[in-house]
């Protein structure tokens, strides 16, 4: 299964322990984000922006998994979500502490779990 991982740029450490998990089973990314910089302040890296942003977006609808970990604050990552609710490809789940942050965590196809071990379990990957 290819997954797509969406979560603030702090937590890019976190997702990319994620990742080499994934891999370890056999798993791909369909778009690794944390091994880019930081473009910020956006309006001064329009060009990076937009490419990945239609990155970001490409990969939200196509990957077969979406994970969204949760977080206090935060912005790019809702998009992300909603991207993927409404390409009714991949399955959804959003992880973390703070699983009552945006409505769009009731939406119906996703799936509210405390770890990345929990949507393991829930996909029958665990070894």
């Amino acid at each position: 299964m290819d997954f797509y991982i969406a979560a603030r740029f702090r937590l890019k450490d976190e997702v990319r322990e994620i990742h080499k998990r994934l891999r370890e089973k056999g798993h791909g990314v369909v778009y690794d984000w944390t091994e880019e910089e930081l473009i910020r302040p956006y309006e001064k890296n329009p060009e990076m922006v937009r490419e990945t942003a239609e990155k970001s977006i490409h990969a939200s609808e196509s990957c077969d998994v979406f994970v969204l970990i949760s977080d206090s604050a935060g912005t790019d990552m809702y998009g992300e979500l909603c991207s993927a609710i409404t390409s009714k490809k991949p399955k959804i789940y959003v992880i973390g502490d703070f699983l009552d942050r945006s409505k769009f965590f009731f939406h119906p196809r996703v799936k509210r779990m405390k770890s990345i071990d929990d949507i393991f379990q829930d996909l029958e990957l665990t070894q």
